[in-house]
């Protein structure tokens, strides 16, 4: 099974990559437990982030762009991580996630938890 694993963090530390590395060993752990066994490509946007602006000024995509874009269009599972502030995620995630459109799978099972909880023992842990 492949994982893409998408950080959308900005700042330094990231949180957001901290968190997204939590989910994604824990979800090959209880994929392991099962008998399955995933590799994860972990994209980091904020490296991506010249050519999202590029993008969407001039409408080009870059070749790590398109890698991007297919590594998540190709993967079986997707790990996202983002920092959300005023109800809404991180610049660079949004306009990553406009680019792919439905290029992803709409149908998935998801799973968030907050970075002020990598825990998940809070209540805005959802499943």
């Amino acid at each position: 099974m492949s994982l893409a694993v998408v950080s959308a963090g900005v700042g330094c530390p990231r949180p957001a990559r901290r968190l997204a590395d939590r989910i994604t060993e824990a979800v090959c752990r209880s994929l392991a437990a099962g008998g399955a066994r995933a590799e994860a490509e972990v994209l980091e946007l904020h490296r991506l982030a010249a050519d999202l602006a590029q993008h969407s000024i001039q409408g080009r995509v870059s070749l790590d762009l398109r890698e991007a874009i297919a590594a998540v269009v190709a993967a079986d599972g997707l790990v996202v991580a983002t920092p959300v502030r005023a109800a809404s995620p991180s610049k660079v995630f949004d306009s990553f996630l406009a680019i792919l459109g439905d290029k992803a799978s709409p149908a998935c099972r998801c799973r968030w938890r907050s970075t002020a909880d990598p825990t998940g023992s809070h209540p805005t842990s959802h499943r």
